[in-house]
């Protein structure tokens, strides 16, 4: 698999964390754990911890971004 395309399968499955983790606090929330859900899942661990972080907060502030969340800068 070309990387471009493991990275991007790697933030297809961050995105999904990061949603899953946003609506499970306000509603029920179920993943189904098909092939497309296995080979992102499998891309994403192909990273390292640091790497995984990384892949989160991106993801968190697409979700942000997607949700209308005001981002603000750190002080």
């Amino acid at each position: 698999m070309a990387s471009k395309t493991i990275n991007g399968k790697a933030f297809e499955f961050a995105l999904l964390n990061e949603f899953l983790n946003r609506l499970s606090a306000i509603t029920t929330v179920t993943v189904i754990e098909n092939e497309p859900y296995k080979t992102a899942k499998k891309c994403f661990n192909s990273f390292n911890e640091d790497e995984h972080g990384q892949y989160s907060l991106v993801s968190s502030f697409a979700v942000n971004l997607l949700s209308g969340t005001k981002i603000t800068e750190p002080d």
